[in-house]
């Protein structure tokens, strides 16, 4: 391989690199940033439920979800939580997920868009309305982890809040912020890639193919500059 063909290699691998490494910075950059999620309005909130004027026994609660299930169920934990103007019991078996009843009626609480809304808004107070709610299936650029399928709620405020609620009550919410935020970020690891091809290896692939190009370039330098110092040498 010639000189000039060597240097042409170089200088398109060292462009290459640079303009990698000027991504791979101001992503990093970008990704440690703080969120600033909106902050739960306060005027919002609802007042706090009468635990008092509950009858319904634990013992009685988990006889409604096993009717409902039509089986025995092996109970991990329970607790008595409010969900905004509702108290219920929340169940989690081994083998049929987090289950819910009402704690004033017996009912059974199924996850609903519109039960999926009261978590939204006991996650986050607002008065905004709610525009769209849709079941998502599968994972994307807002929703990268967490159990599927969930609902995803959206807000019609300032921020652009949404919050995905999954089937056993977890919520997650973002923002126009930090949803630029989290695209840019992910340019750091490449997390994009396997998002929209959901392929692990296929990012991994990529990265190694990065660091062999950076490699390479490192490499070229060094023998365009060693037959530069042998030339001067030499003269």
């Amino acid at each position: 391989m010639n000189k000039r063909v060597m240097y042409l290699l170089h200088r398109w691998l060292s462009i290459f690199v640079g303009i990698f490494f000027l991504v791979w910075t101001i992503s990093g950059i970008v990704m440690i940033l703080p969120p600033n999620l909106p902050a739960p309005g306060r005027a919002t909130e609802h007042a706090p439920a009468d635990f008092r004027a509950v009858e319904l026994s634990p013992a009685l609660a988990i006889a409604r979800a096993e009717k409902d299930a039509g089986k025995a169920l092996q109970i991990q934990w329970m607790n008595l939580k409010q969900i905004r103007d509702l108290v219920v019991y929340e169940i989690a078996t081994e083998d049929n997920g987090i289950q819910r009843v009402n704690a004033r009626t017996g009912a059974i609480e199924k996850m609903t868009p519109e039960f999926a809304e009261k978590i939204a808004r006991e996650d986050f107070p607002t008065l905004a309305r709610a525009t769209k709610i849709a079941m998502i299936e599968k994972h994307d650029l807002d929703f990268t982890w967490g159990a599927l399928p969930a609902y995803r709620i959206i807000f019609d405020d300032a921020y652009g809040t949404a919050s995905t609620v999954s089937l056993d009550g977890s919520v997650h919410r973002s923002d126009v912020w930090s949803r630029t935020q989290f695209v840019i970020g992910s340019l750091h690891t490449f997390e994009p890639i396997k998002i929209l091809t959901g392929r692990e290896r296929l990012k991994e692939i990529l990265l190694i193919a990065t660091s062999i190009i950076g490699i390479a370039s490192t490499l070229t330098g060094y023998y365009l500059a060693i037959r530069l110092w042998k030339f001067n040498w030499k003269s």
